[in-house]
Order: structure tokens, then sequence, then C-alpha cells
């Protein structure tokens, strides 16, 4: 799969797509299951594939008309269908095997040569290298049963077409709170930040930040759309919230020590 796209658009509908393919642009079939829409900025495509919608993100950064493939969540179209699940053995906090249970009876042992993984709590985020960067999937066990079900997958590449290259992406999980620290260096873009549920980023010590004042002082930029804030600090740093609310966007989401402001 690429990560590199374009799109016929007319009267806001998708006519067609076409694919960056081993060095050419090619059509891609938009078949029956598959559904493109717009919402702002954004082009979505949802997919049905064995009772579970997928839906792709695709975004153009800079404005050539050649879009990127961004996240893509799965969702069971009901709560009756039954999904592929994987198994993973995890010693010592290591994943070493990871296991893939079909929905056709099919069981998979899948190569994670040069994967690496993170555990944390019930979620496994696993990256896979590919050519042109890497594949990033998030696995979640809902009720601790061991089986885990695909929920999160983008594809990030190493070239300069995406905003993001040198930077992280970060999804927050919902029902709980979750923190980022923030270091000097990083560019980060945050998703499903809920206030609500005490989700926070905390800038790291180096930063030297220890009062309401410096840290202003170190703000070069704040630009908020209505959904998407992005804070530029003059040491080369920024973080973007990816669908923030308004109500959302205080002072109380960034915090630095033990202090809150």
């Amino acid at each position: 799969m690429s990560d590199l796209y374009r799109f016929s658009i007319h009267n806001n509908q998708i006519k067609s797509v076409q694919e960056w393919d081993d060095g050419r642009w090619e059509y891609e079939k938009i078949d029956a299951d598959e559904h493109y829409y717009i919402e702002g900025d954004v082009i979505f495509k949802q997919e049905t594939d064995d009772g579970v919608i997928e839906l792709t993100s695709f975004t153009d950064v800079n404005g050539d008309g050649i879009y990127s493939a961004g996240q893509t969540t799965f969702t069971p179209a009901s709560p009756h269908i039954v999904q592929d699940f994987y198994r993973f053995d995890i010693q010592n906090g290591n994943v070493i095997s990871k296991t893939e249970y079909e929905t056709d009876g099919e069981i998979e042992q899948d190569s994670i040569q040069q994967h690496q993984f993170t555990v944390q709590g019930n979620l496994i985020t696993e990256y896979e290298p590919e050519g042109w960067g890497f594949e990033k999937t998030v696995y979640k066990d809902s009720n601790g049963d061991g089986r885990y079900h695909k929920i999160y997958e983008e594809y990030i590449t190493e070239n300069n077409h995406l905003s993001y290259d040198q930077g992280k992406e970060v999804v927050f999980q919902s029902g709980q709170q979750d923190k980022f620290t923030l270091n000097p260096g990083d560019n980060v873009n945050i998703s499903n930040f809920n206030a609500d549920e005490g989700d926070q980023i905390i800038l790291s010590d180096t930063f030297g930040i220890h009062s309401f004042i410096q840290l202003v002082k170190q703000i070069d930029d704040i630009d908020y759309d209505g959904s998407r804030l992005e804070v530029k600090f003059e040491n080369n740093t920024s973080v973007e919230f990816t669908g923030i609310p308004t109500q959302d966007v205080t002072w109380n989401l960034i915090s630095f020590s033990t202090e809150q402001f």
C-alpha cells in the first residue's frame, strides 16, 4: 500500500482515485463497499470488510493536491460481528510472538522480525518497518481475555511530504487519563484529547519553565481553527491537537513540574 493519493473532486464528491505505486500514478477502483466523503480539508474512505468498518483519513498537508493516508480505525458494524483477533506472547514486558486467528478458522503465526512493540495496559502498539517508513498498528484487549483486536492503523513515511515526518503521532485512549511529556525539539500531534478525563501535556524540566510568565515568553505562536489547536515554541518545538473542542482550549491542558496553571 502506498501512502500518497490524488483525488478527482467534483461538487464535493470523489469521482476517481489515483495511488502512487512503483514510481507512477495508477487509478484505483472504487469498490461497491467503499464510500468516500469530504469533511473540511480531510477526505475519508469508509469500507466494510468482513463486518468491520474501516475508516481511513487522507490529508493534503502542503496544498499540492497530493494526499497522504493517515490513520485507519476499525469498528465492528454490529456488536455481534465476529472479528479476526490476535494473541501475543509477552515476557518481561516484551512481545516475543504474535498469532492471528482469522474468522474462517485459519491460524497464522505472524513474523515479527525487526518489528518493535510497546505494551501499555490493555493496549499493544506495533511498529512494522516498510521501505517508505513504517506502519503503526494499535491492538486492544477490551475484556482481559487475551484476545486483541486491531483498533487503529496508520502509515508514517520518512520523506518530506508529511508534516509529522520528524514528529510523533500520539493517540490518547478514551475512558482514561492520558499524559504526554513534551521535550524541546518535539513536534507532536495529539488526537483524542479529552480534558474531562484529565488528559494533559506536561513540559519536561529541560524547558526551564517554572512559571506562567516563563511559559508565555517561550510561546512563538498559537493557532486555533475551531477543531485544530497548534502551539509553537521558540525552540523548534510544537504540539498540535486534532479535533479538540473549544471548551478544552485553556491553559489547563499544559502543565510543568508539579504545578498546574
